[in-house]
């Protein structure tokens, strides 16, 4: 009987092994350059199908660049800003509001928050290793490093220096129990059944055949 995880473990087993993507990734050194800075997946749970699908899909277009005899320089990444991690965090420590939050501690908070963001960062890494992704996983770049946020600080700086920050207005969503913004994407709605209608037309053979 075929066993496709076996299968699957024996393959990885291999390409670790035999340092596969080492070999690939030096079989072009120094010819023309192909960059690709990963598009991150967002650590607030595990790696879901579409994070999957999509990163098969990058993976897809390194691979043919590799073949294409590119120097392909790739760099995995994930993203961790605040909301999100903060929802989760807070449930799983069955902290209600911001109130609950100064009681725990807020540098504890940071803490737990931190440690919850990489822990997902890590065990995504794992899953897209699994699926065969050949991305640089050796050093992905997480926002909540020194090195990242200091690089957002000098864009803002560089972009302030000249003249294109502006203040405005926006309206936006609004969090009831964090007391802040929330982007589109973290708006959650009510769930409601309705009916479909079904509209049937005849069609123009003539016309369209």
């Amino acid at each position: 009987m075929y066993h496709a995880v076996e299968t699957e473990k024996q393959i990885l087993e291999f390409w670790n092994k035999n340092q596969i993507l080492n070999k690939i990734r030096a079989k072009n050194k120094g010819k023309k350059k192909f960059y690709f800075l990963q598009g991150p997946p967002y650590t607030s749970g595990n790696l879901h199908l579409g994070q999957a699908w999509n990163n098969s899909m990058k993976d897809f277009v390194l691979r043919y660049k590799r073949m294409r005899n590119y120097d392909v320089w790739d760099r995995a990444g994930y993203d961790m800003h605040g909301l999100p991690t903060d929802r989760k965090v807070k449930a799983k420590l069955n902290l209600k509001d911001k109130e609950d939050i100064l009681k725990f501690g807020i540098g504890r908070y940071n803490e737990e928050c931190m440690k919850f963001s990489i822990e997902k960062a890590e065990a995504m890494t794992g899953d897209l290793k699994r699926l065969g992704v050949s991305m640089n996983f050796d050093d992905p770049y997480y926002p909540v490093k020194t090195d990242f946020i200091e690089g957002a600080w000098f864009l803002i700086k560089r972009a302030h220096e000249k003249g294109r920050l502006y203040e405005g207005e926006k309206t936006i969503s609004w969090c009831a129990s964090c007391s802040t913004a929330l982007a589109k994407h973290e708006c959650e709605y009510r769930e409601i059944k309705d009916n479909s209608i079904y509209v049937k037309l005849k069609v123009d053979k003539n016309k369209y055949l």
